[in-house]
């Protein structure tokens, strides 16, 4: 061989090296996947083909038997094929088969077998089309067919549309057009038209749900008012998919909820009606669940509690918000909680307890628990309460009042009572018990003058006292025939009057009475001595 021929095969085997190597770049840049296989085993997938079936690198698939990727209800079909293949000679028509990932995933693809030959031996290579966005999206169609078929055999409002992309044209079914308040005669179903009978205020955000579903090949969904051409509003819930076949497509649904809406709306109104009542009264509202976490509170509980918005309550546990301690600051426990354990059981709870703001104050509160339940279920309580700290203080500077005037009408000689309607004591002091044959006023109390003398002189009492409570006239200076402890006879001077409510209204009558028995004999006495001398001077003249 001279050098002319050898350097001429030298510069084929470089072309043929170069030719290869670029044909083998373009077989690993392919945007579909390649897989060549002879006698059933595969000798040959490119890079887009292991990406495909989740394999680690080829050498995960070189070798194995195409069975073994292949879903076992597609075998029998693409064996026929790859057979027609190696009869006719001729490529097989585009087929769709469902391949079995090396991760288990299934995997819808469309192929093309094609026989080649292998190294001197007969071969299939199938070039493969990954379709499972357009499966998944023909699944989605379909089921949402089955829904509509559903729906429409329930009565509901539900229309059906088919918007071709590519011709613009869009299929509406009888649904979509009464939605839109026309017939098939009176409208002309272009998107534009459709489009334009969206609220003004809406459509700016139907045209963008569209717009990103058409870049991101996403679902469409979109809530909307229809202006009918009457002035009326339908409410359309709509939803679609793209669907890519000899043509793209956008099919979708929608359904009327204008119904559903003005529901919405009364709830809404409702809402705010009962919300504003919420808001409005002085009482603090709060629930709680089976925690003891608030659910919901009204600005009253906020503003006791010394928040700024109820909002900062909502999902706070209330007892560690407000109720963690005792008056004296020791801890208090949720399991020594009356009003907690009261939450849980599903039982009613009032309590005065104090209560702590925010702020680290505390403030006394009348507090009340009633159980909720959802479907015969507890789930809770509604709790409300009061701050009751001046009326707690009220309360404490009555008694102290009570009792100063308790010392001093005990300490006065005189008998002073208080009776009700019924002339039983509601007070008496200490000189009245003893009188009455008492060791301490408690004693009377609820009790009438029947039940400590007798029924002739008790009578006679009584009688006096329904006179000033039924006639509203007091009784004054009444010289009464009583008893003292040790039964003899005495005399009571008496004054009775009646007792008022802020109305004016009778509710009993206040006594006060004086021990005269002993100026009455003195008087006696007087009268028997003038009586003598006055005898003793007529004797003498």
């Amino acid at each position: 061989m001279n050098q002319t021929v050898a350097g001429d095969c030298i510069q084929s085997l470089e072309a043929l090296a170069e030719s290869e190597h670029r044909f083998r770049q373009l077989f690993e840049a392919l945007p579909e996947a390649v897989l060549v296989h002879t006698e059933d085993r595969i000798v040959l997938v490119n890079p887009f083909c292991v990406r495909l079936l989740a394999a680690a690198g080829p050498e995960q698939l070189l070798g194995r038997d195409i069975s073994e990727i292949i879903k076992p209800e597609y075998l029998p079909a693409i064996r026929q094929t790859i057979l027609n293949c190696y009869s006719t000679g001729t490529s097989s028509p585009p087929t769709e088969a469902v391949l079995i990932a090396c991760d288990g995933e299934a995997v819808d693809v469309e192929g093309v077998a094609i026989p080649i030959s292998w190294n001197g031996a007969p071969a299939i290579e199938v070039v493969l089309r990954d379709i499972r966005k357009q499966k998944q999206a023909e699944r989605e169609v379909h089921e949402w067919q089955k829904r509509l078929e559903l729906a429409q055999k329930a009565g509901l409002r539900i229309g059906l549309w088919d918007w071709d992309l590519v011709a613009n044209t869009v299929i509406w079914s009888d649904e979509n057009y009464r939605q839109f308040g026309y017939t098939r005669d009176t409208f002309s179903g272009r998107v534009e038209d459709a489009l334009a009978r969206i609220h003004p205020e809406d459509r700016p955000r139907v045209e963008n749900a569209i717009q990103k579903t058409l870049a991101r090949n996403a679902e469409f969904a979109a809530q909307y008012r229809l202006v009918r051409p009457d002035g009326s509003i339908c409410w359309i819930d709509a939803r679609g998919v793209l669907v890519q076949s000899d043509s793209t497509h956008m099919i979708g649904v929608g359904v009327d909820i204008t119904d559903l809406k003005e529901s919405e709306q009364s709830r809404r109104e409702s809402e705010e009606k009962y919300l504003l009542l919420l808001n409005s009264t002085a009482e603090a509202i709060c629930g709680l669940d089976l925690e003891g976490n608030c659910t919901f509170c009204n600005s009253a509980c906020a503003r006791l509690l010394g928040h700024q918005v109820a909002e900062e309550l909502l999902g706070k546990n209330m007892h560690a918000l407000m109720h963690h301690a005792r008056t004296d600051g020791t801890p208090y426990s949720e399991d020594e909680c009356k009003i907690c354990v009261a939450v849980r059981r599903g039982r009613a709870q009032i309590i005065d307890e104090v209560m702590w703001r925010a702020d680290g104050t505390s403030f006394v509160a009348e507090y009340r628990s009633q159980p909720m339940y959802q479907g015969g279920k507890l789930i809770g309580a509604v709790v409300t309460f009061l701050d009751i700290s001046d009326r707690k203080s009220a309360e404490r500077a009555l008694a102290e009042e009570r009792k100063m005037l308790c010392v001093l009408i005990d300490n006065v000689p005189d008998y002073i009572y208080v009776k009700d309607l019924q002339c039983r004591f509601v007070l008496a002091n200490i000189a009245v018990a003893r009188q009455m044959g008492a060791t301490a006023p408690e004693e009377l109390l609820g009790k009438t003058d029947f039940d400590f003398y007798p029924k002739e002189l008790a009578s006679v009492f009584y009688q006096n006292e329904q006179k000033v409570i039924t006639t509203g006239n007091a009784l004054i200076n009444c010289d009464e025939m009583g008893l003292d402890s040790h039964g003899v006879l005495s005399h009571v001077l008496t004054t009775q009057v009646p007792l008022r409510d802020l109305s004016g209204r009778v509710t009993g009558l206040v006594g006060i009475g004086r021990d005269i028995t002993q100026r009455k004999n003195a008087d006696i006495e007087m009268a028997k001595a003038l009586e003598a001398a006055e005898a003793a001077s007529q004797a003498r003249r």
